[in-house]
């Protein structure tokens, strides 16, 4: 150890300190800079990408996919046909899907349904001619 420094001595320490810190951060401030402009020059944005790729997936399951009940059965009805038919009364409702889905014969639809053949032939026809119209509008 040497000898005590003085006042002076000690500024001028201080102040040679104090400048060589500043050097320092000032020098660290500007290889951050460089780092930052070529890692800038590398990446691309995903703002970029989000016109050219899908950034996400949604799962669709079940989305436009509805159950109906129909004589205490299940009956699902898959996309744009789910959406068209939810808008029908119950029981063309169930006359739509029992004929279309099942192939149950108006006769039987008549028994299962305590109707006559010409009312489910009727009840249909009006089923159908709402369905082409709503399908129209849209």
């Amino acid at each position: 150890m040497g000898r005590p420094l003085s006042a002076e001595e000690q500024e001028t320490f201080r102040r040679q300190f104090d400048s060589f810190c500043k050097k320092v951060l000032r020098h660290a401030a500007f290889d951050y800079d460089r780092a930052v402009g070529r890692l800038a020059a590398r990446e691309i944005s995903l703002s970029d990408y989000e016109n050219t790729y899908p950034l996400s997936t949604t799962d669709t399951y079940f989305s436009q996919d509805r159950f109906f009940n129909v004589l205490d059965k299940s009956f699902l009805v898959k996309g744009y046909a789910a959406e068209l038919i939810a808008v029908l009364p119950e029981i063309q409702r169930g006359i739509i899907i029992l004929t279309y889905f099942t192939k149950t014969t108006d006769e039987k639809i008549g028994e299962i349904l305590n109707i006559s053949c010409k009312k489910v032939r009727y009840q249909r026809k009006n089923a159908l001619e709402k369905l082409r119209k709503i399908k129209k509008e849209n």
